[in-house]
């Protein structure tokens, strides 16, 4: 998640910086800019798998989990060593150091080697790396290594971002079965000039996908949806409106349509929701 925040973090704050040097050209430049950083996000996880991809190596790898003493041998070419301690009998010969606390002599041996199997093996040598010098031998608590930590963070990644996608992709999901029904319910514009108004847009822009126009009660403001069959759903009263104002509402809507903008806005809204957590 910290390799796609910094991935994310870049594309987007490039595409900040370029929309707002284009601040004063026309507003569709800095739509196509914004955009098109933003559906590219949706490219990241491919490009980590190809091998020209691109990959965050200043993240540090995550540790290792140490093998256990006799499971094998470690990958590091420097000897470890373990402790441990003896309280009937003085330490063998060949021993790397020992520390002596009162009658308790406690020992430092090479991991590997005879040294080592013979401390593995029952005797008066007993491990002493698990326990505590304490009368009573009982086993010390584990030395803290952050894989409680690291669980409980891969378990908050595995929920959470999921959810916060599944919630975006709902609302989406919402708002797209509200348009179906309004167009579903919605009427056709009955006064003709529509349709010969929109006849000569459609001559002008050469859209050849069929645009059908229709009004509902709910709708405030004229929008578009769809891509295959859009549709433009005005609001009750169009009818009424000169023709300037339609020509105007009209060739802006098919100006969205012409663009493919829907069809941006979903992809625009996918990576929204896979990456709802950056917040730019």
């Amino acid at each position: 998640m910290l390799g796609y925040f910094l991935r994310t973090t870049a594309v987007l704050a490039l595409a900040l910086l370029a929309a707002e040097a284009a601040k004063r050209r026309p507003a569709a430049i800095r739509h196509f800019v914004l955009s098109t950083a933003l559906v590219g996000l949706l490219l990241l996880p491919l490009l980590t798998l190809v091998p020209f991809g691109w990959r965050t190596p200043l993240l540090p790898a995550r540790p290792a989990s140490q093998p256990a003493l006799g499971a094998g041998r470690p990958v590091d070419p420097v000897p470890s060593y373990v402790w441990v301690r003896s309280e009937q009998s003085p330490a063998p010969a060949g021993i790397a150091g020992t520390a002596t606390r009162g009658s308790i002599a406690m020992a430092f041996f090479p991991a590997e080697g005879p040294e080592a199997t013979r401390a593995a093996e029952p005797s008066p040598l007993s491990t002493v790396a698990a326990r505590s010098d304490s009368g009573g031998g009982s086993p010390a608590a584990p030395a803290p290594n952050g894989r409680s930590l690291a669980a409980a963070l891969d378990l908050g990644v595995a929920v959470l971002w999921p959810a916060g996608a599944l919630i975006l992709l709902l609302r989406l999901a919402v708002g797209l079965g509200g348009a179906r029904r309004l167009t579903s319910e919605g009427t056709a514009l009955g006064d003709p000039g529509w349709r010969v108004l929109l006849e000569r847009f459609l001559a002008l822009v050469s859209l050849r996908r069929p645009v059908r126009l229709k009004t509902h009660p709910e709708v405030v403001m004229p929008l578009t949806w769809g891509w295959r069959r859009p549709v433009v759903l005005f609001p009750d009263g169009a009818d009424d409106w000169s023709e300037d104002e339609r020509s105007s509402a009209l060739f802006h809507e098919l100006s969205h349509i012409k663009r493919a903008d829907f069809l941006v806005m979903l992809l625009v809204r996918t990576s929204l929701a896979l990456f709802w957590w950056n917040p730019l």
